[in-house]
């Protein structure tokens, strides 16, 4: 009987009989040497840094924020002087005001992750404020590195979708929260994007 070892595999004359112990991946070594962080790691790492800073009771701060901080979109250091870093400026969301604003982390830190209170009580939870009309708004999307305003109905993180969560720009969607788990919710996010700009 000849046998051959090709790859990862020992064959004989064709026939694979058994794996080789190089095909085994050791995933935790591969890990360690690229310095990859699991989504856990990286969530205690940063609530570390917000301690250091800080920042009471980091775990009940905005997960968006915290999502964003764990990627290193902000270049967050846990220095008390990061928490006056501006993360995003842009205009008034009130069209007649238009006045320059700015948010900084620390401001940040304090928004609901979800702007469904933007239907009833004029988005009472969000933390950016104009200095001249008095407009709220909330920031989105900090979790993707590219904060934007809204007036909260299409700012929604969801916390159940593993590690810090995902925004899903919807607040009121109720097909995205029928949805039965994780998984679920991420590939139906997927099809309505794809559906989105199939649309357009």
């Amino acid at each position: 009987m000849n046998i051959s070892q090709k790859g990862d595999f020992k064959t004989t004359e064709g026939q694979v009989i058994g794996v080789a112990l190089t095909s085994i991946p050791d995933y935790e070594s591969v890990r360690k040497s690229k310095n990859i962080e699991t989504s856990r790691t990286a969530e205690d790492r940063v609530n570390r840094q917000l301690m250091l800073a800080g920042v009471m009771n980091p775990e009940e701060k905005s997960y968006c924020l915290r999502a964003g901080l764990a990627k290193g979109f902000y270049n967050f250091k846990g220095r008390v002087e990061d928490l006056e870093r501006v993360i995003w400026r842009g205009k008034c969301i009130n069209k007649k005001c238009r006045e320059s604003q700015a948010a900084t982390v620390r401001m940040l830190l304090d928004q609901p992750d979800n702007g469904a209170d933007h239907i009833l009580h004029k988005a009472k939870g969000a933390v950016v404020v104009c200095s001249v009309c008095e407009e709220r708004m909330y920031v989105t999307r900090l979790c993707e590195g590219r904060p934007e305003k809204d007036t909260g109905k299409f700012h929604h993180h969801c916390k159940d979708c593993g590690g810090l969560g995902i925004c899903t720009r919807n607040a009121t969607n109720a097909e995205y929260s029928k949805q039965p788990s994780a998984h679920a919710r991420r590939q139906w996010l997927s099809a309505a994007a794809l559906r989105k700009a199939l649309s357009s």
